[in-house]
Order: structure tokens, then C-alpha cells, then sequence
């Protein structure tokens, strides 16, 4: 079996294109994404798509994000491989799109309509650019960027 903190929908992709076919006929158990991105996104979602009654349901989560640093922006800091990520992240865009093409096709070609999503509720949530202060929370938010939909 194998654990994973790695969040990057990239790398996750590129594994499964990879790894996946051989993974499942060894049924070697594989788990991707169970770090500070990705963990609080999934039980956040869960949790408040758990609050709606049936036949209601939850058709969008945003996740915010509150920084408290006692010393102020200059006490502020990031590790060097979330920054890394990032810039590599941005720099593979067009990359990571044709491999993610090539993921669904895969998933599509095995199981006719498992690669679609469910069809969108209601508008879509507009996301507010931050930093803003968020009245509910009565502090300084910005829309946590961590989480990628596809790895939620």
C-alpha cells in the first residue's frame, strides 16, 4: 500500500496514468493528498454537505483560510517545497491539462460516465478576492488556494 502526502493534482494524475493499472491488479491500496491542503478540505466538505436535509444538498464549499502571526507580516513565513510546488504547479499548467484529458479518457473508456461530474446546482459561488474581513468570522480571510476541486 501506499500513503502520500503530496497534494499536487499534477503529480497525483501522472501516478495514476503511470501506476494505476498496475496498483489495481496488485491491489496495492494507494492514498494521495493527506496533508494540511488537502485533509481539512475533505472533512470540511464532508461536514457541511452533511448539514443539508435530503432531498436538500450541498452544491459548493468554499474553504477560507485565517493567518494569525503575533508578529505581523515580517513573522510570516512558508516552507521552501510549498513554494516550490506552487511555482512548479503554475509552470506545468498546460502540461498537467493534457494529462488529466488523458486520465479521464482512460477513466471513461473503462467505466462510460464515471469521468463527468455531477451536474452543477444552482449558480456558481462567486469567490471574494482577498484578503477581506469576513463579517462571520470577524477576522482577516482569503479564499484558501490549497485545495484543487479535483483532488477534494
Amino acid at each position: 500500500d501506499y500513503v502520500d502526502l503530496c497534494g499536487e493534482p499534477e503529480f497525483i494524475e501522472r501516478m495514476a496514468l503511470r501506476y494505476g493499472d498496475a496498483a489495481r491488479d496488485a491491489g496495492v491500496r494507494v492514498v494521495h493528498a493527506c496533508a494540511f491542503d488537502s485533509v481539512p478540505a475533505d472533512i470540511g466538505a464532508i461536514f457541511t454537505a452533511m448539514q443539508f436535509t435530503p432531498p436538500s444538498r450541498c452544491a459548493h464549499v468554499n474553504m477560507y483560510h485565517t493567518v494569525k502571526v503575533a508578529e505581523g507580516a515580517s513573522g510570516a513565513y512558508a516552507h521552501a517545497t510549498t513554494f516550490e510546488a506552487a511555482v512548479h504547479g503554475f509552470a506545468g499548467v498546460g502540461e498537467a491539462r493534457e494529462q488529466r484529458k488523458q486520465l479521464l479518457d482512460r477513466m471513461e473508456a473503462r467505466a462510460p460516465g464515471s469521468s463527468k461530474g455531477a451536474p452543477p446546482i444552482g449558480p456558481r459561488l462567486r469567490a471574494r478576492p482577498g484578503p477581506f474581513f469576513h463579517p462571520r468570522l470577524q477576522k482577516w480571510a482569503f479564499l484558501f488556494p490549497g485545495p484543487d476541486a479535483a483532488v477534494v
